[in-house]
């Protein structure tokens, strides 16, 4: 699930399309629950959801190894980006906090980064070492290398949020546990 940041709308990423094709996202208007778009581009699993800060983006992780990148005007969502590259299913996915920038995660612990404006994937990891992020909400990084137990492999953390103030971020593991630190987790 991801919310706009307006409030207006809610998307929904499924697991399965009907009669077992593609994963649809549905874009539900928040105040009558009523689906005002299905996006059906994603041929597998939808793992991850996020809009941008500036609503301008919506960004759909999906296990077919692809990110997509979506336009939003009004209530009318334009596909302008398949993001290829990951190496395995996209986990996770996060803007950057001038909406410039899409990460995204993938299952192997790749981290990818795309320029929103062009699609383009920017090559160099390094050159975004500065990035503000949104909302870190991803399980791979430097502000986050401290939730990761010495027990763990690299699928054990399945979801990570930082908080609004930004002093805090909570995991949720593979095995049924839930951990507040401080942020970054360093």
């Amino acid at each position: 699930l991801a919310m706009s940041p307006d409030g207006k709308h809610l998307a929904v990423g499924f697991k399965e399309g009907a009669m077992g094709v593609s994963a649809p996202v549905w874009i539900v208007e928040f105040e009558s629950l009523t689906v005002v778009s299905e996006l059906e581009d994603c041929e597998e699993y939808v793992a991850s959801l996020k809009y941008s800060p500036d609503g301008k983006y919506l960004a759909v992780g999906s296990w077919d190894q692809k990110a997509y990148l979506y336009e939003v005007s009004g209530d009318s969502y334009k596909l302008q980006y398949v993001l290829t590259g990951n190496s395995s299913s996209v986990e996770h996915v996060m803007f950057s906090a001038d909406s410039q920038v899409l990460m995204t995660h993938s299952k192997d612990t790749q981290v990818l980064f795309w320029e929103t404006s062009t699609g383009a994937r920017i090559a160099k990891a390094w050159m975004m070492r500065d990035v503000e992020w949104a909302q870190w909400t991803g399980t791979l990084g430097w502000s986050v290398m401290g939730i990761w137990d010495p027990e763990y492999d690299q699928t054990d953390v399945n979801a990570v949020c930082q908080s609004v103030s930004g002093q805090a971020v909570v995991l949720g593991d593979d095995y049924g546990k839930v951990k507040l630190m401080r942020y970054p987790a360093a």
